[in-house]
Parts: C-alpha cells; sequence; structure tokens
C-alpha cells in the first residue's frame, strides 16, 4: 500500500491527474483520510483524467 501527503489544493490536483493518468482497467484504489482531507478533491481530479482513457467507475459501499 501506498501513502501519499500533499501541502494544498494545487498538489492535490496535480497527483489526482497524475494518478489518474496512470489506472488501468481492473485497478482498485482505497482512500481513508479525515474530514476535509482532499479526498474529494483528489478523485474529482482523478476521474476527470480517467474518463478521457475511457475507464468506468462503480462505487461499492459495505456496510459494516
Amino acid at each position: 500500500m501506498k501513502q501519499l501527503t500533499t501541502n494544498n489544493y494545487f498538489e492535490t490536483i496535480e497527483i489526482g491527474n497524475k494518478i489518474g493518468s496512470l489506472l488501468k482497467s481492473g485497478d482498485v484504489l482505497l482512500l481513508s483520510g479525515d474530514l476535509g482531507a482532499g479526498k474529494t478533491t483528489l478523485i474529482k481530479k482523478l476521474i476527470n483524467e480517467c474518463f478521457k482513457n475511457g475507464l468506468l467507475f462503480i462505487n461499492k459501499y459495505i456496510n459494516i
């Protein structure tokens, strides 16, 4: 498992775009973090980049 830390909004956007450009079909990501950590910002940019590559996303939620 790899952990990434960003220091501001613009770094988060850059990381999201970079990860999105590297993903391929079958890849799985798990995002975890405190409220306000930047998960939504990251995933918005990541998904935007992936749609350019024709990838589809499915959300699966498990209640524990």
